[in-house]
């Protein structure tokens, strides 16, 4: 019995640790009033959006990039500063910084970043994406032809890649 209770007592002390080492990022769909989520698993390379789940690719750690490609999203951030007008191209999709220092949901240093999908192999998509330098990826928009746009929110504490 003893040994049981150090053992439960061991796990729950180390669950914390590996769930703040865990790289998972959680959003919602803000329009949709159902409770699905979307999860970023970085670590494990994959984008779940339940039920389904899809392998993501990663740029490598040595890029100039943060970013991120699955079935249906695609993001992309550089690590280097950038100014509004700059563009940076990653896994096939041009991203182009359209303005910085917005304020978004108490956050005053929001980056708004269009996304133009023109050599990727996945229907006609109209993104852009709402960035903030502290808490990483706050909000995508995202419009695929012939399907419902969606607009994908935080809800967990860090968005990709914090």
């Amino acid at each position: 019995m003893g040994t049981i209770i150090i053992l439960l007592t061991f796990i729950s002390l180390a669950s914390p640790a590996l769930a703040e080492s865990e790289k998972v990022y959680s959003y919602v769909e803000l329009f949709d009033k159902t409770d699905d989520e979307l999860l970023i698993d970085y670590e494990h390379a994959k984008v779940h959006m339940l039920p389904y789940a899809y392998k993501m690719e990663v740029c490598d750690s040595d890029s100039e990039l943060y970013c991120f490609s699955s079935n249906r999203l695609w993001f992309s951030i550089p690590k280097y500063d950038v100014q509004v007008g700059d563009t940076w191209i990653a896994q096939g999709v041009e991203y182009t910084l359209k303005n910085n220092g917005l304020e978004l949901l108490g956050y005053d240093d929001i980056y708004l970043i269009d996304a133009s999908y023109t050599n990727v192999k996945a229907p006609k998509t109209i993104s852009s994406f709402y960035y903030s330098e502290a808490n990483g990826l706050l909000v995508a928009n995202i419009t695929i032809t012939n399907t419902k746009p969606y607009t994908l929110i935080l809800k967990s504490k860090a968005g990709f890649p914090k």
